[in-house]
């Protein structure tokens, strides 16, 4: 059983591992190793994970579209165009996304969307489809396919970066009330003064009032 990393390649997260082995062989001796433990688990690691066949059947074929890197997603492997997540490599099937642009040819080639059973048991199907067989196994087809579906998610991670989220717009609104309500408050401070002022400058004309009437009956009894 040899060294050699199945995933190599694959994930940077376990390039690590390939290189500790090759440094330090597993042993049997633990006085002979002080890492016996650590270096016989990686090793049990790298030669314990299965490759998957159309895994490197598919990363033969996309070389095609220039390089790219596989990342680990969702029990599956993410394909990425630079930074842009293009397609999706789940249970042997390669997913490719999928928009207005180039869904018809898949609905026309009979293919479906990824799909899975959410947490109240609702099927939800995702923007990626499968890619036919015979698209894969052609490099005219897959290089053309294959930048619909980069186009494809280009276009919805500009729209993400141009649509606010919901998170954004609450704190934006939480934001804009403060900032009104020591308005309110300067308003309301007004009008209390206002009618402060009535009910005082009412007073003394009731007492005027008052004045003028014992006056009027004074001069009555004379």
């Amino acid at each position: 059983m040899d060294g050699s990393f199945a995933y190599a390649g694959l994930d940077d997260r376990f390039s690590f591992v390939n290189k500790f082995i090759q440094k330090r062989r597993p042993c049997n001796n633990r006085s002979n190793d002080p890492d016996f433990f650590l270096v016989n688990f990686l090793y049990l690691l790298q030669t314990s994970i299965p490759m998957s066949s159309f895994l490197t059947h598919v990363q033969d074929r996309l070389k095609v579209c220039g390089p790219l890197t596989y990342k680990n997603m969702f029990g599956g492997y993410g394909v990425y165009s630079g930074s842009q997540i293009f397609a999706m490599v789940i249970k042997d099937h390669l997913y490719f996304r999928v928009g207005p642009s180039n869904q018809a040819e898949y609905e026309a080639s009979g293919m479906a969307p990824f799909s899975y059973s959410g947490k109240d048991g609702k099927i939800v199907r995702v923007s990626y489809w499968e890619v036919p067989e015979e698209i894969l196994e052609d490099d005219e087809d897959l290089i053309f396919w294959f930048r619909k579906s980069l186009a494809e998610a280009n276009k919805a991670a500009s729209l993400k970066k141009k649509t606010p989220s919901k998170k954004k717009v609450s704190r934006s609104i939480a934001q804009v009330a403060k900032r009104l309500s020591p308005k309110k408050k300067a308003v309301k401070k007004k009008t209390s003064k206002l009618v402060s002022k009535k009910k005082t400058s009412k007073k003394p004309n009731a007492k005027k009032a008052a004045k003028k009437k014992v006056a009027s009956k004074k001069k009555r009894s004379r």
